[in-house]
């Protein structure tokens, strides 16, 4: 029980809600006990009248938030796009049958019009652009059909991981064929 209210205690200090003398009491059996001077008197007497962190946080007047709630509230860091696509573009010979990475925007089916010319494996094909360019990625309907992708919906601003492997086509276009899929941000523009 003095374990709980000295962990109580320690919160309200931390808060700023009691000032501490820090010194370790003789009886302690962890030796952790904080003697607290309140600046709020009601406080201490709510704490050692309900004896619990849930029945005391109304008193605190702060939210207590658990350290895995914290994990999950912090921002996840910033991911920039690649560039990787414009050197792909410019040596594509160099590149074909090499494994890439590519970190950037979907593009469904060239709304922006940034690759200039057709798919070219077949018509489901779908353009992700990076911060240097923009290239074809051949459709796979079990990875892009299991992200739910919908190739005419220009509204949304999807940043997409594509690994996969640079190939040609018959007419000497590079593409990216896709080994994994990943969404890394889903929002509405």
């Amino acid at each position: 029980m003095k374990s709980l209210i000295c962990r109580i205690v320690i919160g309200l200090v931390c808060l700023g809600l009691v000032t501490s003398n820090s010194c370790v009491s003789p009886q302690s059996t962890t030796g952790a006990e904080i003697s607290a001077v309140p600046t709020e008197p009601s406080i201490i007497n709510e704490i050692e009248e309900k004896q619990t962190i849930e029945a005391v946080a109304p008193a605190i007047k702060t939210p207590i938030v658990s350290a895995e709630e914290k994990q999950t509230k912090e921002p996840e860091p910033k991911v920039e796009p690649t560039r990787v696509v414009a050197d792909i573009l410019a040596n594509s010979a160099a590149y074909c049958g090499e494994e890439v990475i590519i970190v950037g925007t979907y593009q469904g089916w060239d709304w922006q019009e940034q690759v200039g010319i057709g798919p070219p494996v077949t018509r489901s094909d779908w353009v992700i652009a990076d911060a240097s360019g923009a290239i074809y990625v051949a459709a796979r309907d079990a990875e892009t059909g299991a992200l739910e992708l919908d190739p005419t919906d220009s509204q949304k601003v999807i940043l997409l991981l594509v690994k996969g492997v640079v190939r040609m086509s018959r007419q000497g276009q590079p593409y990216i064929e896709p080994l994994e899929i990943k969404i890394l941000q889903n929002k509405e523009d």
